[in-house]
């Protein structure tokens, strides 16, 4: 039990940055293709109604993606 947990612990570990390697490389890409967003404060960017709603898609994908990894065991 204790090894099933230690096991489970490690992949969210890994989920975890594997979701962030995936944050740093879009907001590298969005940076390189919307410079605004190295002009902006995280309060002007999302100020603009597209800036929320990209925002929104990308951690909508970025939580289905994470979500589909995970295996569920059925007994």
């Amino acid at each position: 039990l204790l090894l099933l947990l230690l096991l489970l612990l490690l992949l969210l570990l890994l989920l975890l940055l594997l979701l962030l390697l995936l944050l740093l490389l879009f907001l590298t890409e969005n940076a390189c293709y919307n410079p605004d967003l190295l002009n902006y404060s995280p309060k002007n960017y999302f100020r603009d109604s597209w800036n929320v709603f990209d925002f929104i898609i990308v951690l909508g994908s970025l939580l289905d993606f994470a979500l589909s990894r995970i295996q569920v065991r059925k007994k």
